[in-house]
């Protein structure tokens, strides 16, 4: 089953709670069939409106905040 990449990542960052980085957000894409690189993946985190930047390459959604 092929699922958008804008519904999964709205899922993701709607509902998960846990402190994460790139690679972490990457490999539940690939997981889901969406394929992006280490640098899209973080430029698309680093500007999100729902995500939080904090230190060492490390991020938070609202939802988890």
């Amino acid at each position: 089953m092929a699922y958008s990449a804008g519904a999964v990542t709205d899922r993701f960052l709607r509902t998960y709670c846990k402190l994460f980085t790139a690679h972490d957000m990457g490999k539940y894409l690939s997981e889901m069939g969406i394929h992006a690189s280490k640098s899209e993946t973080e430029d698309f985190l680093e500007t999100h409106p729902l995500v939080f930047p904090l230190e060492e390459h490390y991020y938070i959604t609202r939802a988890g905040a």
